[in-house]
């Protein structure tokens, strides 16, 4: 226990200074603050004005498939940039969204060894709604920073 008179050590400080701070992104989620999550939030601000928003009444979910599986798998999450991108590049694939009926897409939700409430299994009726976000609107964002691990000059509004 840290008493009131008591210095921090250097290595307490130097927790303190590696400690990422949180920020909410562009798609409402809390993430860390590091160089991933950012590089990912300012690909997501591109995607988002790029796109039309969804409905009203309705919510967009995001899916980041291989390219085979568009139109096949139906499990997605509200999670663009902490989820359904890191995906994306994983699989090497494409961005898919798909808009829900909002008061609907909750009776999806996913339990278990999931991310709490950003996971979701839609019904087959909707594999045919899924719209794949077109790579040239954000592939001079991915020519400037190939490396997504560099730091990029955060704009959060």
């Amino acid at each position: 226990m840290e008493h009131p008179e008591q210095k921090p050590t250097e290595s307490q400080e130097l927790k303190k200074e590696v400690t990422p701070e949180s920020f909410t992104a562009v798609d409402g989620g809390e993430y860390f603050l590091n160089p991933r999550t950012n590089y990912y939030n300012e690909l997501g601000k591109i995607i988002y004005t790029h796109i039309p928003e969804p409905a009203e009444g309705y919510t967009r979910l995001w899916r980041g498939s291989r390219a085979e599986e568009v139109g096949h798998n139906t499990i997605v999450t509200n999670s663009l940039i902490g989820i359904a991108l890191p995906f994306m590049y994983h699989y090497n694939g494409v961005m898919t969204y798909v808009d829900v009926p909002t008061e609907e897409y909750m009776q999806h939700v996913q339990k278990g060894a999931v991310a709490p409430d950003a996971e979701f299994l839609l019904p087959d009726n909707y594999k045919d709604d899924f719209k794949i976000v077109d790579k040239s609107i954000y592939q001079d964002f991915e020519e400037n920073y190939p490396d997504m691990l560099i730091q990029i000059e955060n704009k959060r509004e």
